[in-house]
């Protein structure tokens, strides 16, 4: 199922953001001997700005766990020396891909610093910075697009992390779910001169494909996909 909608500028970034590759904490499992030991992928921020002709709304899908509020902070202060307000809290978008295979520290929370042995300022720097050279190469690619937003079901394709639990769910709330797990895809695709421009997927999968004996930074099963469809030229 899709429908497309017309009249659209729609700009596309990508940028580096790639933590430090040798003995940082990792953040996701939160085990403080995991600390990263090379680089497996690279971690990228890939931005989406839209432009309907009123106002401006930009996207970002950051390789990282996620984003904590120092980082947010650090990106919108940045932004504005730049844009002034174009962007600001209110139509920037920021999400993360939630990797439990880069480097942590790059938050201000003591909790979370704990088992990254602090914060690191080069992680926090890189990205911020690439999230912003992201945002900023995506304004400077806006051309008329057209959006097509599709629904679908994608099945074998991920796990109940706690099924035992789910199970002593109300069975209202488990007639939700038939197969347990939220199976529906919804994908937004950017077209120009009736070609893919560039694509932006929502699905419920958990990004924890490595396990936590991994030391190697890697982007992971999301991130992989992302790389897959730019390699391939689809």
């Amino acid at each position: 199922m899709s429908s497309p909608v017309e009249s659209f500028s729609v700009g596309r970034g990508v940028a580096d953001i790639t933590g430090e590759p040798w003995g940082a904490g990792m953040m996701g499992y939160g085990m403080p001997e995991q600390q990263t030991n090379g680089i497996l992928t690279r971690q990228y921020a890939r931005a989406f700005v839209f432009d309907d002709g009123t106002q401006q709304v930009a996207l970002v899908v950051a390789d990282i766990a996620m984003f904590f509020q120092m980082t947010t902070a650090g990106i919108l202060q940045r932004l504005s020396a730049l844009y002034g307000d174009r962007y600001t809290d209110r139509n920037v978008v920021l999400t993360a891909t939630h990797t439990h295979c880069g480097p942590g520290g790059h938050g201000q929370h003591i909790l979370y610093n704990i088992t990254t042995a602090g914060f690191h300022r080069r992680t926090y720097e890189r990205i911020v910075a690439g999230v912003v050279e992201a945002i900023s190469r995506a304004v400077d690619d806006l051309a008329p697009s057209t959006l097509v937003l599709n629904h679908g079901e994608l099945t074998n394709a991920s796990a109940n992390r706690s099924q035992a639990a789910f199970d002593l769910d109300p069975a209202e709330d488990r007639g939700h779910f038939p197969g347990s797990v939220d199976s529906m895809t919804t994908l937004l695709r950017i077209e120009r001169d009736d070609a893919l421009g560039g694509a932006s997927n929502w699905f419920a999968v958990h990004n924890t494909s490595m396990t936590n004996r991994n030391r190697l930074i890697r982007s992971d099963n999301k991130a992989w996909a992302a790389y897959s469809w730019e390699s391939d030229g689809t």
